[in-house]
Protein backbone atom coordinates (compact mmCIF):
# COMPACT_ATOMS: atom_id res chain seq x y z
CA UNK A 1 0.00 0.00 0.00
CA UNK A 2 0.98 3.64 -0.54
CA UNK A 3 0.26 6.60 1.35
CA UNK A 4 0.84 9.94 0.16
CA UNK A 5 0.07 12.66 2.46
CA UNK A 6 -2.59 10.48 4.36
CA UNK A 7 -4.72 9.55 2.06
CA UNK A 8 -4.14 5.46 1.82
CA UNK A 9 -3.78 3.77 -1.87
CA UNK A 10 -4.04 0.00 -1.95
CA UNK A 11 -1.82 -1.62 -4.47
CA UNK A 12 -4.70 -3.90 -5.87
CA UNK A 13 -7.08 -1.20 -7.02
CA UNK A 14 -7.29 0.02 -10.28
CA UNK A 15 -7.80 4.14 -10.10
CA UNK A 16 -9.16 6.18 -12.30
CA UNK A 17 -8.95 10.13 -12.44
CA UNK A 18 -12.80 10.94 -10.95
CA UNK A 19 -11.87 9.10 -7.63
CA UNK A 20 -13.00 5.58 -8.10
CA UNK A 21 -11.03 2.51 -7.81
CA UNK A 22 -12.13 -0.74 -9.16
CA UNK A 23 -10.96 -4.16 -7.87
CA UNK A 24 -11.15 -7.55 -10.04
CA UNK A 25 -12.63 -10.16 -7.36
CA UNK A 26 -11.81 -14.06 -7.29
CA UNK A 27 -14.92 -14.79 -8.88
CA UNK A 28 -14.10 -12.30 -11.98
CA UNK A 29 -16.50 -10.05 -11.08
CA UNK A 30 -15.47 -6.20 -10.31
CA UNK A 31 -15.94 -4.40 -7.21
CA UNK A 32 -15.94 -0.15 -7.09
CA UNK A 33 -16.19 2.45 -4.80
CA UNK A 34 -14.21 5.73 -4.35
CA UNK A 35 -10.70 6.61 -3.23
CA UNK A 36 -9.47 7.82 0.23
CA UNK A 37 -8.94 11.08 -0.99
CA UNK A 38 -12.54 11.65 -1.62
CA UNK A 39 -13.93 9.86 0.79
CA UNK A 40 -11.78 12.01 3.31
CA UNK A 41 -12.39 15.37 1.37
CA UNK A 42 -16.32 14.61 1.70
CA UNK A 43 -16.37 14.17 5.19
CA UNK A 44 -19.08 12.38 7.52
CA UNK A 45 -21.37 10.79 4.07
CA UNK A 46 -24.78 11.74 5.53
CA UNK A 47 -26.72 10.15 2.12
CA UNK A 48 -25.83 8.01 -1.14
CA UNK A 49 -27.92 6.92 -3.87
CA UNK A 50 -26.79 3.87 -5.39
CA UNK A 51 -27.34 2.19 -8.91
CA UNK A 52 -29.90 -0.61 -8.84
CA UNK A 53 -29.08 -4.27 -9.93
CA UNK A 54 -29.18 -4.86 -13.76
CA UNK A 55 -28.10 -0.99 -14.25
CA UNK A 56 -26.28 -0.81 -17.64
CA UNK A 57 -22.88 1.48 -16.56
CA UNK A 58 -20.55 3.28 -18.74
CA UNK A 59 -16.92 4.00 -17.67
CA UNK A 60 -16.88 7.71 -16.92
CA UNK A 61 -20.17 8.22 -16.28
CA UNK A 62 -22.32 9.39 -13.46
CA UNK A 63 -23.74 6.61 -11.51
CA UNK A 64 -24.58 7.65 -8.00
CA UNK A 65 -24.61 10.81 -5.87
CA UNK A 66 -22.48 11.35 -2.62
CA UNK A 67 -23.64 14.26 0.02
CA UNK A 68 -21.80 14.96 3.00
CA UNK A 69 -22.25 17.58 5.46
CA UNK A 70 -20.19 19.71 3.05
CA UNK A 71 -21.21 18.56 -0.25
CA UNK A 72 -23.03 16.55 -2.92
CA UNK A 73 -20.63 14.95 -5.51
CA UNK A 74 -21.11 12.21 -8.22
CA UNK A 75 -19.73 9.16 -8.00
CA UNK A 76 -18.25 8.48 -11.49
CA UNK A 77 -18.08 4.24 -12.87
CA UNK A 78 -14.33 3.53 -13.11
CA UNK A 79 -15.51 0.65 -15.77
CA UNK A 80 -18.42 -0.32 -17.84
CA UNK A 81 -20.51 -3.13 -16.96
CA UNK A 82 -23.28 -4.22 -15.73
CA UNK A 83 -24.84 -3.58 -11.49
CA UNK A 84 -25.08 -7.18 -10.73
CA UNK A 85 -24.92 -6.36 -6.58
CA UNK A 86 -25.45 -2.85 -4.77
CA UNK A 87 -23.85 -2.67 -1.18
CA UNK A 88 -27.45 -2.03 0.65
CA UNK A 89 -25.85 -1.42 3.88
CA UNK A 90 -25.18 1.80 2.89
CA UNK A 91 -28.88 2.79 2.42
CA UNK A 92 -28.74 2.95 6.46
CA UNK A 93 -25.87 3.02 7.40
CA UNK A 94 -23.96 5.39 4.72
CA UNK A 95 -21.40 6.39 6.84
CA UNK A 96 -19.53 3.13 6.72
CA UNK A 97 -18.29 4.41 3.38
CA UNK A 98 -15.76 6.28 5.48
CA UNK A 99 -14.85 3.81 8.23
CA UNK A 100 -14.53 0.94 5.64
CA UNK A 101 -14.13 1.95 2.16
CA UNK A 102 -13.11 -1.46 1.18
Amino acid sequence: MVSIEGYDLPDELYYHKDHAWAKIESDGNVRVGMNDFYQKSAGDTTYIDLPFEEDEVEQGETCGKIQSAKWVGKFVSPISGEITQANEELEDHCTLINKKPL
